[in-house]
C-alpha cells in the first residue's frame, strides 16, 4: 500500500496521479462526492494499492479513514471492515453542502437524552486543531440541514 498526501487537486504542481500513472497504477478515480475530502486518487498495480489524498489535514484524516482505513482492514482479513454508523442526536444545526455528504467533526457525549454529538467550531479542511478534539464524525446527506435535537448518524474515531 503507498499513500500518499498532496499534490491530489487540479492545481499545477497536483502531480501525484501522473505519479501513480508513470509508476504503473491503474487509476480508478480521482475524486470523490465527499466534504471534507473531494480531491482524492486511487489507483492499483496488481496486488498494490494506491492512495493519494488531499493536501489539507482534515481531508486526509476523513479520507483515510473512510477509505483507507476500510482497506487495510479488510487485507488483513477483518470480516467488518467498516465501522457501523451510530444513532445519535445533532447537538446544534448540522449542514450538508449540495452535491457531497458532509462529515462534520463533533464531540461525542453520552447524556441522560441518548447520545449528543455536539459539533466543534470549525474553519475548514485545513483546521486541524478542530479535527484533534473530535471523538466523532456526524454524517449529514448532501444538501440537507439537520436540526439540533435531530437524528443523526455518527462514525466514532475513537475505535
Amino acid at each position: 500500500v503507498i499513500i500518499t498526501t498532496g499534490g491530489v487537486s487540479v492545481g499545477k504542481y497536483d502531480l501525484t496521479g501522473k505519479a501513480f500513472e508513470n509508476a504503473g497504477a491503474n487509476i480508478y478515480f480521482d475524486r470523490v462526492k465527499l466534504k471534507p475530502g473531494k480531491p482524492v486518487t486511487f489507483g492499483k498495480k496488481g496486488r498494490v494499492l494506491f492512495f493519494g489524498l488531499p493536501g489539507n489535514p482534515v481531508s486526509a484524516a476523513v479520507s483515510f479513514y473512510l477509505l483507507v482505513r476500510p482497506a487495510l482492514r479488510a487485507m488483513q482479513g477483518e470480516r467488518y471492515v467498516s465501522d457501523s454508523p451510530i444513532p445519535a442526536l445533532a447537538g446544534a444545526n448540522l449542514k450538508a453542502v449540495r452535491g457531497r455528504d458532509t462529515y462534520l467533526p463533533v464531540k461525542v457525549k453520552f447524556t441522560a437524552k441518548g447520545i449528543i454529538a455536539e459539533p466543534l467550531r470549525w474553519a475548514g479542511s485545513s483546521d486541524f486543531v478542530s479535527m484533534a478534539g473530535a471523538n466523532g464524525l456526524a454524517i449529514v446527506p448532501s444538501g440537507k440541514t439537520i436540526a439540533a435535537g435531530e437524528p443523526v448518524s455518527l462514525i466514532n474515531l475513537t475505535l
